[in-house]
């Protein structure tokens, strides 16, 4: 495909040819394989620290030749001698500039290239500016075409695993699902991965290919890619979004489509931090069986001129790659709130950004389902929580009496530790306003209470008593003491607004927390 729009922008003599890319490394080789398909003898290549070069290749092999006093805007001088030189036959000359976008921030660079891309001769030297990931400067994006090198495409994959068996005389019986798993590979990486499989196995092995999917997303820095460990039993509690969830996984089933079921989208999770909002997001992964990913926004988010447009628009090709997985974006009022005013301060970029997600959600039919945790409602843009756009709000509240002995239940079997029920139901009901993490806190430090006595020889045997976690709850102090008035305003915001994951509270709408009057308080 990008061989064939290079061509057809050659044949008809466009001036300036833009090549957005994330794989520099391979797109200029691809360049010059046309170019020279195309009758160009002559090519050219500049980047920031070199004079400019003549490149020859014979028999697949490349050669460069400096052509003195040309480096840096110096390049220009023989631009132009190029064009006035009457002996130059057409279709013969090229320049392919890399590295310059990275002078974007330098007025004399932008002259340069108003001079170089405006003031032109009848003569066709064609301009290829290879540029990894950025567009072309808005006050000149008109002179341009913009032509994308991206990674294969499912079916161009299904011909590269063609071309391998040829090249390597081997075969790959499976080669759909190895397209499936190779989706978001650059070509190089392909070849890599296929190389490195049938050397140690002789064979295609998936695992392999999972294994090289999830170090080429990392090394990206703006998604985080892992296999999820995570099940509903390291869960207490939340019974009414456990309840939705098996509803969900049902649907998600590709059958339900042709009965007119949309493929699930997901869901924002509203709580304070420690109720499991994060750690759900990875539990679905599981039950789903599919990729646990994690958007980096902070990483995202950049002071440079269209470098948040880049990244965002990598990550959506990482997260596509990926599909079906579950995707999780958290504390996203952190990020994304506040967009509506972010005009004045980030020439739109937010905004920009907000989009590009928001048509992630609403666009998905590969199997994306995407988890957003917020602490803060205030900060969340409306078109977050507007019907549709995602399949339910849930409130992940403190947990509940009940709840909480299941909790503490859950740590001590995770531990394997036995401790007698009534204690546990005892301590339960002495920790009211205490979240999930805060419970697990309290059951580590009485284990850990118990394991010096032992060691210490103070007790014989090991075990663990009311009197450890007694102490053990004295020592962690609760979010909600702190934050009383935000958690109880979260709480009274998500009445009628939201879901209740917690079963007790979600069929009483009871709040353990002092009543405040929420339309006269400032989250």
């Amino acid at each position: 495909m990008f061989e064939q729009q290079l061509t057809e922008l050659l044949n008809i003599k466009k001036n300036c040819i833009w090549v957005k890319t994330e794989q520099e490394k391979e797109v200029v080789p691809a360049i010059f394989n046309v170019l020279t398909k195309n009758y160009f003898n002559h090519i050219y290549v500049w980047s920031f620290l070199t004079n400019l070069q003549e490149v020859k290749i014979e028999n697949n092999n490349f050669t460069k030749t400096d052509i003195p006093n040309t480096q840096g805007p110096a390049f220009l001088r023989y631009y132009n001698s190029l064009q006035t030189d009457p002996d130059l036959k057409l279709e013969e000359h090229a320049i392919v500039l890399r590295d310059y976008d990275l002078q974007f921030e330098n007025p004399s660079y932008i002259r340069l290239l108003r001079e170089m891309v405006e003031v032109r001769n009848e003569k066709y030297v064609p301009l290829i500016f290879v540029s990894e990931g950025y567009n072309p400067p808005s006050k000149l994006a008109h002179l341009f075409t913009v032509v994308e090198y991206k990674n294969p495409t499912e079916e161009e994959l299904m011909q590269l695993l063609t071309d391998y068996e040829i090249a390597r005389e081997v075969n790959i019986d499976n080669k759909e699902e190895v397209a499936k798993k190779m989706l978001g590979f650059s070509r190089s990486e392909i070849i890599e991965a296929l190389d490195l499989s049938f050397y140690k196995y002789g064979e295609i092995n998936l695992k392999i290919l999972n294994d090289k999917k999830m170090e080429m997303i990392n090394k990206s820095d703006v998604i985080d890619y892992s296999i999820p460990t995570k099940t509903m039993a390291d869960i207490g509690g939340n019974h009414n979004f456990k309840k939705w969830f098996e509803e969900i996984k049902i649907c998600m089933n590709p059958d339900a489509r042709q009965y007119g079921v949309e493929m699930p989208k997901g869901y924002l999770a509203l709580g304070i931090a420690g109720c499991s909002k994060s750690l759900m997001a990875e539990v679905i992964a599981n039950e789903l069986d599919v990729p646990f990913l994690k958007l980096n926004m902070s990483k995202i988010l950049s002071k440079f001129v269209g470098e948040s447009e880049r990244k965002i628009e990598q990550a959506v090709e990482l997260i596509n790659a990926s599909a079906p997985c579950v995707l999780l974006i958290d504390e996203v009022e952190k990020n994304l709130g506040g967009y509506a005013s972010s005009n004045a301060s980030d020439s739109g970029t937010l905004s920009r950004v907000f989009g590009k997600v928001l048509d992630m959600l609403v666009n998905n039919d590969k199997g994306i389902f995407t988890v957003m945790t917020s602490n803060n409602v205030k900060d969340l843009p409306p078109e977050l929580t507007r019907a549709g756009r995602l399949d339910a709000i849930w409130y992940f509240s403190l947990p509940n009496e009940e709840e909480r002995q299941e909790i503490l239940a859950v740590h001590f079997k995770k531990r394997e530790q036995k401790v007698p029920e009534p204690i546990v139901r005892e301590i339960a009901k002495e920790t009211q306003g205490y979240t999930g993490a805060e419970l697990e806190q309290i059951v580590k430090s009485a284990i850990k209470k118990a394991y010096v006595r032992k060691a210490k020889n103070i007790d014989n045997e090991f075990e663990i008593t009311k009197k450890d976690l007694i102490e053990s709850k004295k020592e962690v102090i609760p979010i909600s003491k702190s934050s009383k008035e935000k958690i109880t305003a979260l709480e009274q915001w998500a009445k009628g607004r939201a879901l209740f994951a917690n079963e007790k509270t979600g069929n009483s709408k009871k709040i353990e927390l002092d009543n405040i009057d929420i339309d006269n308080f400032e989250f």
